[in-house]
């Protein structure tokens, strides 16, 4: 699905700066697809800007967290607003498929099983 829009939308966004109007003269009509999905658009946004913030500043390489120890990695990972331990060690397990993750919650919750 795209973001609609049309000849209005356009005239008016002209109307407003006659350098966008340059650029949308050259451009043309863009299709931007939209995300339906309500709640992984949230997420998508979430975690995009608290990364992005501390990517454009140097603090955090997120390409650098693939060649790290698993420790340094949760480190890393976890010093990340909104983003915990737990959340770290999923992200090594199921994202970056480190097989020797095994976490302290997981056994505590997995205790009465036995």
């Amino acid at each position: 699905m795209y973001f609609e829009y049309g000849e209005n939308e356009i005239l008016y966004l002209k109307n407003k700066n006659r350098k966008l109007a340059e650029v949308i003269e050259k451009i043309g009509l863009i299709k931007r697809e939209t995300d339906t999905d309500l709640f992984s658009s949230v997420i998508h946004h979430i975690i995009g800007q608290q990364i992005s913030t501390k990517a454009h500043t140097g603090v955090f390489n997120l390409d650098a967290v693939e060649h790290m120890s698993d420790e340094d990695a949760i480190r890393e990972l976890s010093a990340l607003k909104g983003i915990g331990v737990w959340t770290a060690e999923m992200i090594l397990l199921f994202c970056l498929q480190r097989p020797n993750i095994f976490t302290m919650m997981t056994l505590q919750s997995n205790v009465g099983c036995v």
